[in-house]
């Protein structure tokens, strides 16, 4: 059982962390807080290798914890550290949403994702900080027409705050395949979402482009190849 003395820590240390949005002092929204945390920590540092690798081991044990459903004792090794952390971060923070462990399982977790976000802070390299908003990883599949595909997950943050104050803006380099009006955004802060409407016949390439700007100013841009294929008979 945590001490009132760490659990009041715990959560002012991730209080104070640029990259964490404020949230009502429950168990549940500071894992989701917590998760978060982590997620920005990944996109605007870079990590020793090592590091990288406990801390996957410790977010797969916090998954387990909470219930998640089972994950594996050792990291995959044909996909990159840092995807392997956001993935896990991610999971964790949208399971905290509809599920409800028990009290002491989640005191528990905040306890072990602190520890995690701190071990992530003391085993940073040498990679300068990013200056501006930074993406996660997004791939949007091959699709066809005439539906509705998504949502695609998407991470985002910035050294200024967790994402909360970066605007994201969309456009299409072809409207006839994918009209920018078909293409909607959802989610605040880190966690986004992107949905895509395809139009009844019409096939072909597509380049979406995702803007992020903060208050500054400052911009990060990523471009997304989207391949519509025809409707499967």
């Amino acid at each position: 059982m945590l001490s009132h003395a760490r659990s009041l820590a715990i959560v002012t240390a991730i209080a104070a962390l640029p990259a964490v949005a404020q949230v009502p002092p429950n168990q549940k929204n500071l894992i989701r807080t917590a998760a978060g945390s982590i997620t920005c920590e990944v996109l605007l540092f870079g990590h020793l290798p090592d590091t990288a690798v406990r801390a996957q081991a410790a977010l797969r044990q916090t998954a387990r914890a909470v219930g998640l459903r089972q994950q594996p004792a050792t990291p995959d090794a044909a996909q990159p550290g840092d995807a392997q952390l956001l993935d896990l971060a991610r999971e964790i923070h949208d399971y905290m949403a509809t599920r409800n462990p028990p009290e002491p399982v989640l005191k528990k977790a905040v306890a072990d994702l602190g520890a995690t976000l701190g071990q992530l802070q003391g085993g940073r390299d040498k990679t300068p900080q990013a200056s501006g908003p930074v993406f996660g990883p997004l791939q949007i599949p091959a699709i066809a027409e005439p539906r509705t595909y998504g949502p695609f997950p998407f991470d985002i943050c910035d050294p200024t705050g967790a994402g909360a104050g970066t605007t994201i803006t969309t456009a299409s380099s072809n409207a006839a395949v994918m009209p920018a009006a078909n293409i909607t955004l959802a989610g605040n802060g880190t966690y986004r979402a992107i949905t895509m409407k395809t139009v009844a016949g019409a096939t072909g390439l597509a380049e979406v482009t995702l803007t992020a700007r903060n208050a500054a100013g400052r911009e990060a841009i990523v471009k997304l190849p989207v391949s519509v294929v025809p409707r499967p008979q």
